[in-house]
């Protein structure tokens, strides 16, 4: 059990100090913590609302409280009530926060599933699925029912249905992206100025992630075109983004790069030398952190299907696999170079569009 216990970070979420109860509790040493970010703590499987809460509180040098998802030395997901205090100076200034730890929610095991699955892969993805769309339709639900009581405001109203129609097109995407990925139907492929949407793409998951993250963009070549779909393409970069910042959330300081570039020839024969085989020119979209790496037995298997090393629960082990199908129905190609306890970097290959 987990008694009360408290954190000290500082104006740059940097811990300064940790309570003998909080070291006893999660079973790390202090040698682990002190001067690493608190999002080493943090665990990346939780609600956007409680990080984004939690995020704007500590940009504002404001206090919060709520229940936040943390994780053990031993990997164990701890659901805690959390109040987290503004230390301020003289002069008004906030120099850092006190973070209390009233209280453990409950506690969830990590569960490592390498290779198979965790259960049967029906079962598994047909959890994955409920589970995704049970969001959407709770959503919808929600919705629905304010937009029915304020009827008698005709702007409230039709922001609900708004929220509706676009719930109704996330669902219809992911009916999409699925078929796509089992080959039974093609999605719509379209021109894309595929620069230009990467630096879209970045100045979103910048906002949310870069108060944690250290996060760099490197776009070398404007205008790039290719021939496909949008939505697969922002899947994707979500994905490689998602696997990146979990990665890298127990590192001291986390980093991330996106990088878009021509692909030259060189770079085409030592990652995918069957591109070379065809009469197009590559561009390379680049995801490199400096995470806990793949281990080297595992490095082919990642693309698999269901397979996953997350906790039970914690999604379909989906991600990558439906990674790996996008890049397929764009005729392009995906590989990973990575180091255990040193980083990973997965290299995108997408035939240009050339007019």
């Amino acid at each position: 059990m987990v008694a009360a216990c408290e954190l000290s970070i500082d104006s740059n979420t940097r811990l300064t100090a940790v309570s003998r109860d909080f070291l006893e509790g999660f079973g790390y040493s202090e040698a682990q913590l002190l001067g690493r970010k608190i999002c080493v703590l943090i665990d990346w499987g939780q609600s956007d609302t409680a990080m984004d809460l939690l995020q704007a509180s500590l940009l504002e040098g404001e206090g919060w409280s709520g229940l936040l998802w943390m994780v053990s030395f031993a990997g164990e997901r701890c659901q805690v009530a959390v109040e987290v205090v503004p230390i301020v100076r003289g002069d008004a200034c906030c120099t850092g926060y006190l973070v209390v730890i009233k209280r453990l929610v409950q506690r969830q095991p990590l569960v490592v599933t390498e290779g198979g699955f965790s259960e049967s892969s029906l079962t598994t993805v047909t959890a994955g699925v409920a589970h995704y769309f049970n969001n959407i339709l709770a959503a919808l639900v929600g919705n629905s029912y304010l937009a029915k009581s304020q009827l008698h405001h005709a702007e409230e109203v039709e922001e609900r249905l708004n929220n509706i129609d676009k719930l109704c097109a996330d669902a219809a995407a992911l009916v999409q992206h699925m078929l796509a990925f089992s080959s039974n139907r093609s999605v719509v492929m379209v021109r894309l100025q595929l620069d230009a949407l990467i630096q879209s793409l970045c100045r979103v998951w910048r906002k949310k992630h870069a108060f944690y993250i250290d996060f760099h963009e490197s776009i070398a070549c404007s205008p790039v075109y290719i021939t496909g779909s949008k939505h697969c393409i922002e899947e994707l970069l979500f994905h490689l983004l998602d696997n990146a910042c979990r990665a890298t959330s127990k590192v001291k300081d986390p980093h991330i790069e996106v990088g878009l570039r021509v692909a030259t020839k060189d770079l085409i024969a030592s990652h995918a030398p069957e591109l070379l085989n065809t009469t197009h020119d590559f561009v390379l979209l680049s995801v490199l952190d400096n995470g806990c790496g793949i281990p080297s037995g595992l490095s082919r298997t990642i693309f698999t299907p269901f397979f996953t090393t997350k906790a039970t629960g914690e999604g379909t082990g989906m991600g990558l696999s439906v990674v790996y199908g996008i890049v397929q129905s764009h005729q392009g190609a995906v590989v990973v170079e990575s180091r255990e306890g040193c980083g990973s970097c997965f290299y995108i290959y997408l035939p240009i569009l050339t007019d």
